[in-house]
């Protein structure tokens, strides 16, 4: 048994490294384009693999990626992704209040309690695809990716036209894909509009394609009927919790059981505070760092402007405890 990624921004299913010998001689190699630079893999016949009663042999063929990098970000040991490819023919429920994933039966007849209907489609690498309203008037096709932990993505020509019509301040982050680590901007804006709900106070963010990722997604309880082409949505806890980016100035990766600072930025928080790139984060406000799931970790560090944080921190054998308050930086 082990953990994969469910991507419906992923037209392919794919493989860690560690299967390659498992999987074969490979097909043939194919350039397969990531939010990052796109990469050329190799490809392999689809071996028998489960999600449940869901074989992955479905999709025919599977592709070989090296995931080290999702992994440490991730802080699971994900071994591979779960696309479109298979799951454009189910229906899926995900319940993010009670970390819940369904599959149903198609929906032949109107399923009031699945929440309210919106239409989708689906666009040329076979991903699902919404309308959603921007202030001023923009409404534009987003693709509906599970594994884009961001909110909103603008490719970088409208991001630019926002920012500069409405004013707005932006500030520096990462995103880690396939492709790489690749550096952003984000920026904030009064809301976005999907059929007849509007999630107030959204961030933003500089990428080359059009999202709407888990920190929009999780804010439902949402059913993607993918052949009704339909998505419901309901609302769910976090509908109005206020969307944030983060206020501590730094990315972290989790490697070989270590929290372990990987970029600080510039006069952040952090940064003021002495810590460094390569230090190890032992406890986090007096917690083992290693007790805290990857995704809790980032929301504290993201979760009050002027809240304090406490950690210490090894650097070279040596333990000491630093102290900062998080920064709303946008």
């Amino acid at each position: 048994t082990y953990k994969f990624a469910l991507d419906t921004g992923a037209s392919h299913c794919f493989f860690d490294e560690s299967f390659r010998s498992r999987l074969g001689k490979p097909v043939k190699t194919k350039n397969v384009k990531t939010a990052g630079a796109p990469r050329k893999l190799r490809v392999y016949t689809a071996p028998n693999a489960f999600l449940g009663p869901v074989n992955r042999k479905e999709s025919k063929f599977v592709v070989c990626a090296d995931m080290k990098i999702i992994r440490q970000t991730a802080g699971l040991d994900i071994r591979g992704i779960i696309g479109m490819s298979v799951i454009r023919k189910y229906v899926l429920r995900i319940d993010f209040d009670r970390g819940r994933l369904s599959l149903l039966e198609p929906a032949y007849r109107t399923r009031p309690h699945w929440g309210r209907a919106v239409p989708i489609r689906f666009n040329e690498w076979g991903s699902p695809v919404v309308k959603a309203r921007l202030p001023a008037g923009i409404e534009t096709d987003f693709i509906l990716d599970t594994c884009n932990t961001n909110s909103v993505s603008l490719s970088k020509l409208l991001f630019e036209y926002v920012v500069k019509e409405k004013g707005l301040k932006t500030d520096d982050s990462h995103i880690v894909t396939l492709g790489g680590t690749i550096r952003h901007r984000q920026a904030r804006i009064a809301g976005v509009s999907v059929g007849d709900f509007t999630c107030k106070d959204m961030i933003i963010d500089e990428g080359n394609f059009f999202g709407l990722g888990l920190g929009w997604l999780n804010r439902f309880c949402v059913t993607f009927d993918f052949p009704g082409w339909k998505m419901y949505l309901k609302k769910g806890a976090q509908f109005n919790r206020p969307d944030e980016a983060g206020m501590a100035g730094m990315c972290v990766r989790r490697i070989d059981g270590r929290e372990i600072v990987h970029l600080v930025y510039k006069d952040s928080p952090v940064e003021l505070a002495g810590i460094r790139a390569g230090d190890v984060i032992l406890t986090v406000n007096g917690k083992p760092t290693m007790s805290y799931e990857k995704w809790e970790l980032g929301r504290l560090l993201r979760s009050k402007d002027k809240k304090k944080i406490t950690m210490t921190i090894e650097r070279k054998g040596k333990k000491m405890t630093v102290s900062f308050r998080l920064k709303r930086q946008i």
